[in-house]
């Protein structure tokens, strides 16, 4: 043990003497490139935690915009599906077509809606999405559009929707209010 406590002392020593024939000039030089390294440090450290940061904050973005079509979507399949009930409980045929535009319109939206959702579809999901597009029924949605307002403007259709509240109502059930 006093080997090893001997051999400190004498490095010890050697280095006190080492520093005592360096210059001041050449100590202040070396502890201001010691300060110059440990900034550069801080820096590069700082310059990679704000390009992490952007990153993760572009990926919010990203996800926060798909969630805006998806809600708009969905929000135009309901006022779809609305439109349609209504061409189907109406008596009148100008009603019927006043609902028909309406789902016409609404189902336009929702073409352009799902055109520039497309853009922001993920890689992983561009396949899915490519694919509930072709589908058919989906798309182009004019051409096959609510075929029951094209036939309701005759008066089929309210009266398939009146023979249907009939025959609830010779079965025993009541009629909803």
């Amino acid at each position: 043990m006093r080997a090893i406590s001997a051999s400190t002392a004498n490095l010890r020593e050697a280095f006190e003497q080492k520093l005592r024939h360096i210059p001041i000039l050449g100590g202040v030089s070396a502890v201001g490139a010691a300060l110059g390294v440990v900034a550069l440090l801080v820096g590069v450290i700082g310059v990679h935690a704000v390009y992490n940061t952007n990153k993760e904050v572009r990926a919010l973005e990203a996800g926060a915009n798909r969630a805006i079509f998806a809600e708009r979507a969905n929000s135009l399949v309901y006022a779809v599906v609305m439109d349609s009930r209504g061409i189907y409980m109406s008596s009148k045929a100008t009603d019927r077509a006043n609902y028909g535009a309406g789902v016409m319109k609404f189902l336009a939206e929702l073409d352009a809606d799902m055109a520039a959702w497309k853009e922001h579809v993920t890689p992983e999901d561009r396949e899915d999405f490519v694919r509930a597009q072709a589908r058919p029924g989906v798309h182009p949605v004019q051409d096959r559009a609510c075929p029951a307002w094209k036939r309701g403007r005759g008066g089929s259709g309210a009266r398939v929707g009146r023979q249907r509240s009939q025959s609830q109502h010779a079965g025993g059930a009541q009629p909803r209010n």
